[in-house]
């Protein structure tokens, strides 16, 4: 059996952007894909979050990848 992943994220870092590229499913099951570039300042990496979660099915994405607080 194929497995097939339903939503996809893309990142290209680099010094002062970064661009964003999601494929999710369309309204009639074809593929769309979405291309955004932001800034790397923590407003724009904030607005890119937002702009990821739009896309997202609800559960938070890999969440060994998002940023912890240090523990005091």
């Amino acid at each position: 059996m194929e497995r097939v992943i339903e939503r996809g994220c893309g990142l290209d870092v680099h010094k002062k952007t970064v661009a964003a590229c999601v494929r999710v499913p369309g309204p009639r099951g074809e593929r769309e894909q979405h291309v955004r570039t932001f800034g790397t300042t923590t407003a724009e990496l904030l607005a890119l979050r937002d702009w990821l979660e739009a896309y997202g099915d609800g559960r938070g994405g890999d969440r060994q990848a998002r940023p912890r607080k240090p523990s005091t």
